[in-house]
């Protein structure tokens, strides 16, 4: 009995079953021959097994902050379960889903379009066994996965993996003014897995199948202002004339991002011009301790050193002398009422200007 081109689809096993009929035919020698004709096969597939994966068990956060910048800090932010022998009450491959690569992609709700601009490391684990992934645009890929632990989904068996993502402390584009309320959403799917192949693994059924996702209002990244800053400091400060353009500032976190909902009134006080020096004392020939001296030599003195000697010393009384020039400045001192606390100097001087000075800017 010969079987030729007998195809057998990936994951099924045929049962042949023969209708024989059996005629009697005469030989010459007179030994009967027994010829088998009319043969029909049969073949029926056993259930196919696939790896799933379902929405997982963990509640992922509400919020993020901003200052989780090092992977020590970071916690759970996405959680998802892969099941082998999914769609099989028993399995009947007899084989462990074993996973590669898993690309964990944008959701729905996602508000930060290029990822690279705001996260700076993501990790995917079980609890056991981890590892980190490159961050994209547009996506986080895990590659290069064990398949002895992290990759293993044991036969019959369900895995739990768990991401955590932390951020950058300098955030790219506009993130550092626009960051604060804004959701991180990811989503992952039955095509975003990549197994070995089906002599050794489950494999996930074809096509994309349900969609797991975080959740479009989680994750969303909050900052908390510990300082202000200055936004718009005034160029122009006459005298009696209102400063402009108008002084703005920003409530902000330790690494600069702008703390959006932040609302509280703040305060701005001025500590007032200093006074010039404006008595009538005339010198005695007596150098007051701080006080600056410029010497000028007489001709029979050039080229002599100049010498200070104890004796020179007198507990006598002096005057202490200073320019008598107007500083026309003031300090404005911005508090909250958390005691968040800015200070500026805002001063003007003849032959300053709007621009870059050596002499009086620092």
């Amino acid at each position: 009995m010969e079987f030729d081109n007998l195809k057998f689809r990936n994951g099924n096993r045929f049962k042949i079953a023969g209708k024989i009929r059996f005629n009697t035919v005469g030989s010459g020698s007179g030994t009967p021959n027994i010829r088998i004709d009319d043969v029909t096969l049969y073949s029926t597939a056993a259930n196919s097994s696939y790896a799933s994966v379902t929405a997982g068990l963990r509640t992922e956060p509400a919020t993020l902050s901003s200052l989780i910048n090092t992977q020590a800090s970071s916690s759970l932010n996405f959680d998802f379960l892969v099941t082998d022998d999914a769609n099989t009450t028993n399995g009947n491959d007899s084989l462990p889903t074993l996973i590669s690569q898993i690309v964990i992609t944008q959701g729905a709700g996602n508000d930060i379009a290029d990822w690279t601009q705001a996260i700076v490391g993501a990790e995917l684990s079980d609890g056991a066994n981890s590892i980190t992934g490159t961050v994209n645009a547009a996506n986080i890929t895990f590659s290069g996965i064990n398949t002895v632990n992290l990759g293993n989904v044991w036969d019959n068996g369900t895995k739990t993996y768990l991401l955590k993502v932390w951020l950058k402390n300098a955030l790219g584009g506009t993130l550092p003014t626009t960051v604060d309320i804004l959701n991180l959403a990811f989503k992952i799917d039955r095509s975003n897995f990549t197994t070995a192949s089906s002599a050794t693994s489950t494999q996930f059924d074809s096509g994309i199948g349900t969609a797991i996702e975080s959740g479009a209002t989680n994750n969303e990244i909050t900052v908390v202002a510990t300082k202000l800053n200055f936004v718009q400091q005034p160029s122009n400060t006459a005298i009696n004339v209102s400063m402009t353009p108008a002084v703005t500032i920003s409530a902000d976190d330790a690494n600069g991002n702008r703390d959006r909902n932040y609302a509280s009134s703040v305060s701005i006080t001025s500590s007032g011009p200093t006074s010039p020096y404006t008595g009538s004392a005339i010198p005695k020939g007596i150098v007051k301790v701080g006080q600056a001296f410029i010497v000028q030599a007489k001709s029979t003195g050039m080229n002599l050193p100049i010498r200070f000697t104890n004796t020179m010393r007198t507990t006598s009384g002096g005057n202490f002398f200073q320019k008598n020039i107007m500083k026309n400045r003031f300090w404005l001192t911005m508090t909250s009422p958390n005691n968040l606390i800015n200070t500026i100097s805002v001063g003007y001087i003849t032959g300053a200007t709007n621009n870059y000075e050596t002499d009086f800017d620092g």
